[in-house]
């Protein structure tokens, strides 16, 4: 049989009544925490993910847009257009690494840092170059968002 949850990784059911104001509380604690985790190359990974402690990656999946496009959601007081704007060109400028190994990656490529810019309203939206990585992933032989 498998699996699907683990009792001991969730929060028990409790008999309290739904509260906006609590859900709210909890959501502004979450987001102060993200917010104080900046570093000045983004966030740090999870310690689940098999990244080096002093790496911090800019992709969706793993990094910066993700985290940018998660707190610009929650209204958080986050400069979002400068962030990915300071993702996108740290992106473009480091040295090569696992995530620009395939910028058409819509979850570790550049393509989700511009999917982000452009969601947000970012000055570093580029449609044409979100448009030239996305034709240029439809054919990929893997089919999939990594």
């Amino acid at each position: 049989m498998t699996t699907l949850w683990r009792a001991g990784e969730h929060e028990p059911v409790t008999d309290s009544a739904w509260d906006p104001a609590r859900a709210q509380a909890a959501i502004d604690a979450i987001v102060a925490d993200a917010l104080a985790a900046r570093g000045s190359g983004g966030w740090p990974g999870h310690p689940l993910d098999d990244l080096r402690e002093d790496e911090s990656w800019c992709s969706i999946y793993l990094g910066a847009a993700g985290m940018i496009w998660g707190l610009w959601r929650l209204g958080a007081g986050l400069d979002a257009d400068a962030a990915i704007a300071a993702s996108l060109d740290r992106y473009r400028t480091a040295a090569p690494r696992l995530e620009a190994q395939h910028p058409p990656s819509l979850w570790l490529g550049e393509t989700g840092l511009l999917v982000v810019a452009e969601r947000i309203g970012s000055a570093g939206a580029d449609r044409r170059r979100l448009r030239e990585l996305v034709l240029a992933n439809r054919e990929h032989p893997s089919w999939e968002l990594m």
